[in-house]
């Protein structure tokens, strides 16, 4: 009975990867719309976030979340 209940979880995990993948490659990242205001990005103008291609460009662009997340050689740095 244990081993069938994880032979599901385990088909269940690779299953939502090999469908997570295809959208990810077939996502091309695009700026949020807001993104050429002079004060987008700040905590009173948040990036707007609405669709994938968006979150795909916050997820690749760390520059742009600002210096309190990044060291000194631009590194994401977790505190």
């Amino acid at each position: 009975m244990l081993k069938n209940c994880i032979k599901i979880v385990i088909l269940f995990v690779f299953g939502s990867l090999l469908c997570i993948f295809p959208l990810h490659s077939q996502t091309v990242a695009e700026p949020p719309s807001n993104f050429d205001e002079p004060d987008a990005g700040t905590e009173e103008n948040p990036f707007l976030i609405s669709n994938l291609a968006n979150l795909r460009w916050m997820s690749e662009t760390p520059e742009y979340w600002g210096g309190e997340y990044l060291d000194e050689e631009g590194n994401i740095a977790l505190q």
